[in-house]
């Protein structure tokens, strides 16, 4: 397994997928984002819709930290943490259901394991993950996975590959996602990325600086405990957004990279 593979390091929070690179070794990732005027819709499982309305303003800010090692020239082995921070102010909301001005805290730790197999003379690669999420209340929801993918083509300059997702202990109506993904490089600074969750251009005029044009999938979720008698005692908020401009990338190290 060489380090100019495309693998595809896939992450439940809730129902989204994150697709990356996994390299050897310590990887080290932080994001803030900042957005307002946003609409929500907050519903009940197989119950009413309990109300809707606008996000005033929206702050979020992740960081996750992995390591991931070879075990043999087929085997890799990787352990990873994240710490997720929301802070939204909700309109809309009945009286009894407390303010959603509140800051709150995920974190998420779990272990994976990448197998990579010859099938039809192409790569496959087998990739299982466990993990933990919690609140500040302790423990929420253990979630697993496992995948497997099929590299179609496998160049310094193209990756195409088919994939299937089989999903443990989650709310996604589809516990098996089939999809594809590309990605090739028409330059060392221009890339077309359709690989979930963004697809569009890259455009890299430096090794520290990345610039990125397209839509991205972005999904965040968060716990609450609340004692409202429109909701459970124990809500998982969950918000899917599809967002389209610009985004920038500065690797502050090889294994530190702020977005914006």
């Amino acid at each position: 397994m060489k380090r100019k593979h495309l693998f595809i390091l896939l992450s439940l929070l809730s129902t989204s997928l994150h697709a990356q690179f996994i390299p050897m070794g310590w990887n080290i990732q932080a994001k803030v984002f900042r957005s307002s005027a946003e609409s929500y819709k907050l519903d009940v499982k197989d119950g009413p819709r309990v109300a809707e309305g606008d996000i005033d303003s929206r702050v979020r800010a992740l960081t996750s930290i992995s390591y991931t090692f070879k075990v043999n020239r087929m085997i890799s082995i990787g352990a990873s943490g994240r710490y997720e921070y929301n802070n939204e102010t909700l309109t809309g909301l009945p009286k009894d259901i407390v303010p959603w001005k509140d800051d709150h805290h995920t974190y998420k730790g779990g272990l994976n394991a990448i197998c990579t197999l010859p099938l039809w003379h192409k790569p496959l690669i087998v990739f299982a993950s466990a993990s933990a999420n919690a609140s500040p209340w302790g423990i929420e929801r253990f979630n697993g996975f496992a995948a497997a993918m099929l590299m179609l083509t496998t160049t310094k300059t193209t990756q195409l590959g088919l994939a299937c997702i089989a999903l443990i202990n989650t709310t996604s109506k589809m516990p098996v996602i089939p999809f594809a993904f590309y990605r090739h490089m028409f330059s060392s600074q221009w890339t077309l990325n359709l690989t979930y969750p963004f697809f569009g251009m890259q455009f890299t005029p430096s090794p520290r600086h990345t610039l990125a044009a397209g839509f991205t999938v972005d999904t965040y979720n968060y716990w609450l405990h609340t004692d409202a008698a429109t909701l459970p005692h124990t809500v998982f908020y969950r918000r899917s957004l599809v967002k389209t401009g610009l985004n920038y990338d500065f690797r502050i190290s090889p294994n530190f990279t702020l977005t914006a």
